[in-house]
């Protein structure tokens, strides 16, 4: 028999794994059998099978059996490739040019000046916002070397 702190640690930790589980702790490894499922570590029919296990489960020794294979925690995942929405983009750009050009249009069916006027203000300041995203796609493109 082995004695000292580790020999009384070990008999506490079997000591413990025979305590009935609540069903707070079911969820919660049922939730590390999700994540591990997420991050492809599990096949559907693994998830479905431990969680039904889980969820019989009486015994911490039970639930501890279910999640053995697995890392301790949740192990983050690498973030997912940034994708730009090109359809918004190309909308909102169709959008920043159709608006200049039709109250160009409506000012000079109208005769009216000022409208004119607010047209290629907003036709200048779309110019500026294409300079500027322009910018910021090129600092993020270097950034990223």
């Amino acid at each position: 028999m082995v004695t000292g702190p580790s020999g009384t640690r070990a008999a506490a930790e079997r000591q413990r794994l025979r305590l009935r589980a609540s069903h707070a702790d079911r969820e919660q490894v049922v939730e590390v059998l999700k994540v591990a499922f997420v991050q492809g570590r599990l096949t559907k029919d693994e998830l479905d099978t431990r969680a039904a296990q889980a969820f019989a489960a009486k015994t911490y020794a039970d639930l501890a059996g279910l999640t053995a294979d697995l890392p301790i925690g949740r192990v983050k995942a690498p973030p997912p490739p940034a994708r730009t929405n090109v359809k918004a983009a190309v909308s909102l750009a169709i959008t920043a040019i159709l608006i200049p050009v039709v109250l160009v249009a409506a000012g000079y069916l109208s005769s009216s000046a000022g409208l004119v006027k607010v047209a290629f203000l907003l036709a200048f300041l779309d110019a500026m916002a294409l300079l500027v995203a322009g910018a910021q796609v090129l600092d993020s493109r270097y950034r990223k070397r």
